[in-house]
């Protein structure tokens, strides 16, 4: 998205958007292939400038075009804090970025006053840490804080969706200049157009009052209709007061997959975006809605897997609290699952859930280690580690952080690279040969049947526990080695995994 140039070259950011609407299984899709173009209309929206100044080497400037406004002010997601400081809302720094130091991270949201020139154009510019920062403006708001005022959508800067109704926070991102020590947020930045997977938005008839409801579809880049092995499906759900468009907007789920897949850190999947509004009974009424409603609509319309090993579900707070109803009483119906920063406090499993849940590929638990809602770091690392005590396979990411975008945003990083479609089966079989030699053949393959490619990396053999020579290429799916052997002595296979894979152990008893 950024081209290369000299110190202090600006660059602008606005996607032009290419929309198109259709008329798919009955229900109206609107499809977006984002294109990125350099220059905003008018020099209005967000301008990223490399300065290489302290305090973080990236500036930005947002303007705003309003000359009858009086007074515009702008609510961004701009605001810093010393994790050590941050107590709870009212009791944490408000540093702007200007007084940003490393290690700090994005605390609350501050209502800051834009400045109006000749022309009515409003702007503000603040140095900003590499991310993605969300933002609104206010328009002749009398409140310093902007109580009772309406937040306005920057023009310059549109949403994915035609509709526009997302909300309106508007997002930009700003690179890293590691030479001021900011935590380097790449992986949140928009990818190259021929890298970059298309948004849909869809409606499927719901439990809900209104009778239908809304989902947001993220198709990866390339995405087959036809492909004979069909794709994984990643279901992702927002927080209270969101909605379905929230993980594409301010979550940048979009970016962070296209990234992954780009790096080859992550196989290409779709990802289906929920709205648990209005629909009744809770978190069991939505786990209803999703198993009845939702994964039925997405297998009949797209091509994705009917396999549950193929399907990984993820949420925020109060998806969060959804996402782990699921895992205790729906267990099977995903391989993987995200809790982050799960609203509700740890209730112990039954011996029932945890004897499912043993059965669980990976669960990936996190929370921001300072989040000062309802306690929610404290019952979200009890949780990952009771279960971890029980027997769960559980994978902790827990980071410095609030309860924000800003945390979210990592832990579906670290998700995607980490944990989701990833897990692999080791298997051994043992033919034994003259003079007490057996050939030992390891296989590994990957549990999701979704791969279109077979895992590579290494295998290292062991008997009773002894490395048997130096670890061993995989070629194809098999790898071989002969040793002497006598009855009751172990053989074990370590397959340890690469950027796609996850490593998987089998042991085996000599006959």
């Amino acid at each position: 998205m950024f081209r290369s140039g000299a110190t202090r070259r600006r660059l602008h950011w606005l996607p032009a958007l290419l929309a198109t609407s259709a008329l798919v299984g009955g229900s109206v899709v609107a499809s977006i292939s984002p294109a990125r173009a350099d220059e905003p209309a008018a020099g209005l929206g967000p301008t990223i400038t490399h300065t290489g100044q302290p305090p973080t080497g990236y500036e930005l400037t947002i303007r705003y075009q309003n000359s009858g406004a009086t007074r515009v002010q702008i609510a961004p997601e701009m605001t810093f804090s010393d994790p050590a400081l941050i107590k709870s809302t009212t009791q944490a720094e408000a540093k702007p970025g200007s007084q940003w130091e490393p290690g700090d991270v994005p605390a609350n949201w501050k209502i800051y006053d834009m400045t109006k020139n000749a022309a009515g154009v409003w702007s503000y510019t603040t140095p900003l840490p590499s991310g993605t920062f969300s933002y609104a403006f206010l328009v002749n708001c009398a409140s310093d804080t902007g109580a009772g005022c309406t937040r306005i959508a920057d023009p310059a800067n549109p949403n994915w969706n035609p509709a526009d109704t997302g909300g309106a926070n508007r997002q930009v991102h700003v690179p890293s200049d590691r030479s001021y020590g900011t935590l380097d947020k790449y992986f949140e930045a928009p990818a190259a157009a021929d890298k970059a997977g298309s948004l849909e938005h869809r409606s499927y008839p719901s439990t809900s009052s209104a009778g239908t409801q809304g989902l947001a579809v993220y198709l990866p880049p390339g995405y087959n209709k036809n492909r004979s092995t069909p794709y994984p499906t990643l279901y992702l759900s927002h927080g209270a007061g969101g909605d379905e468009y929230d993980w594409s907007t301010q979550g940048v789920a979009g970016n962070i997959v296209d990234n992954a897949i780009a790096e080859g850190r992550m196989q290409p999947t779709v990802v289906v975006m929920t709205n648990f509004n209005g629909i009744p009974g809770g978190t069991a009424g939505y786990a209803t809605e999703v198993t009845t409603k939702v994964i039925p609509y997405v297998q009949k319309n797209f091509n994705v897997s009917k396999k549950a090993s193929d399907r990984a579900f993820a949420g925020l707070s109060a998806g969060g609290s959804r996402a782990t109803n699921l895992l205790y009483n729906n267990t099977a119906q995903f391989a993987y699952y995200g809790l982050w920063s799960a609203a509700g406090g740890y209730t112990p499993p039954t011996e029932e859930q945890v004897a499912a849940m043993k059965t669980v590929e990976v669960v990936h638990a996190g929370t921001g280690l300072q989040d000062f809602l309802a306690n929610i770091n404290a019952s979200s690392q009890l949780r990952e580690q009771s279960l971890k005590d029980l027997g769960v396979n559980v994978v902790g990411f827990n980071q410095p952080g609030v309860h924000s975008w800003d945390i979210w945003r990592m832990e579906l990083n670290d998700f995607v690279r980490r944990v989701a479609f990833k897990a692999t089966t080791t298997n051994l079989t043992v033919a034994q040969k003259a003079n007490g030699k057996f050939k030992i053949t390891a296989k590994v393959a990957a549990d999701a049947k979704t791969s279109t490619v077979s895992p590579t990396g290494r295998v290292q053999f062991l008997l009773d526990g002894r490395a048997v020579g130096e670890p061993l290429e995989l070629t194809g799916k098999n790898v071989s080695v002969t040793l002497t052997a006598v009855a009751g002595q172990k053989v074990t296979a370590v397959y340890t995994g690469n950027a796609l894979f996850t490593g998987s152990t089998r042991e085996v008893t000599i006959d």
